[in-house]
């Protein structure tokens, strides 16, 4: 093995200033750990408005699941490049077609924690054509346990959009914040309706 080392380390002139103490290995999982800390100091400012919201609503949402959330690029190029970084911190659950752009889905391997919470699937869309996005987290979305009518309902003075509220799978009721955020309400989690994709997909 030192012997084939020597041969291209001449072959290719490499210097010892040149040398990489670490592994490839090593250097993906340095490089996976600076990503995360990124994306969690992200997190925590995005899900600080939305806390804010909630707490000035007098919303109590303590017992609902935070399902997931979604992070938004403003490329193709981007779309790419976060993919490769996600896929160092997570596993990718599925990348699929969604309104003519394909969606790319993590389950992170360890869940980004915060105020006594977690969350590990990140959702990450391929940007549409023709639409402009601010690049980091734009939506999160929580489970409920009961119909959109009758959560709704309970939250009189909040304008809530239906637009979505009808779709054949995964059915969704939203609130729009302020700076393009929002917060969707839906009821089955979202690897759960990915599973059951796969599964529909193979019975095919």
């Amino acid at each position: 093995l030192r012997e084939q080392c020597s041969k291209f380390i001449s072959l290719f002139k490499i210097n010892s200033q040149e040398m990489i103490k670490g592994s490839y290995s090593d250097m993906t999982l340095e490089a996976g750990q600076e990503f995360k800390k990124i994306i969690f100091k992200q997190f925590q400012s995005f899900y600080g408005c939305i806390a804010k919201y909630f707490t000035e609503k007098k919303w109590n949402i303590n017992h609902l699941l935070l399902d997931h959330a979604c992070y938004r690029v403003t490329t193709q190029e981007e779309y790419l490049n976060l993919k490769n970084k996600f896929s160092l911190i997570g596993e990718l659950l599925i990348e699929s077609i969604v309104s003519g752009r394909p969606i790319a889905t993590y389950k992170l391997y360890e869940p980004l924690q915060i105020g006594g919470r977690e969350i590990s699937v990140i959702e990450l869309p391929s940007p549409k054509p023709g639409n402009t996005y601010e690049l980091g987290f734009e939506h999160v979305e929580f489970v409920i346990d009961e119909d959109f009518v009758t959560f709704s309902k309970r939250y009189k003075d909040v304008n809530f959009d239906w637009s979505a509220a009808n779709k054949n799978i995964n059915a969704e009721i939203k609130v729009k914040l302020e700076r393009n955020l929002s917060v969707k309400f839906h009821h089955e989690p979202l690897d759960v309706i990915i599973k059951k994709e796969k599964q529909l997909s193979t019975n095919y």
